[in-house]
């Protein structure tokens, strides 16, 4: 069973009792772009610093090539928007990250 879609839903068929949903081009190109500049941190214990600490490392250690925006994703994980591809690139290969003594 197959429905078909206008070219920016997703098409979606039953195959051997499961769901298959396949995604147009333009709405998977546009998620990565969306995504692209964003790296997620996770604290590895449950004492997390404070929002503000965060936020402050953030851009003072990774933000010389541009501001760096810090979203909460619940209790110990964050999204860091990070628009330089070379900042992004460092934060990647130069951890292990710590903010006020807490592993990142």
């Amino acid at each position: 069973m197959k429905i078909s879609s206008n070219g920016r839903e997703p098409s979606m068929s039953i195959e051997n009792r499961k769901l298959k949903v396949k995604l147009p081009r333009a709405v998977r190109e546009e998620g990565i772009k969306l995504w692209e500049d964003c790296l997620i941190g996770t604290f590895i214990d449950d004492d997390v610093p404070n929002y503000g600490r965060i936020l402050s490392m953030a851009n003072r250690v990774w933000g010389r090539r541009g501001s760096v925006s810090v979203t909460s994703l619940g209790a110990k994980s964050f999204l860091f928007k990070i628009p330089d591809s070379g900042t992004r690139s460092w934060v990647l290969n130069s951890g292990p990250w710590h903010v006020a003594n807490k592993n990142l």
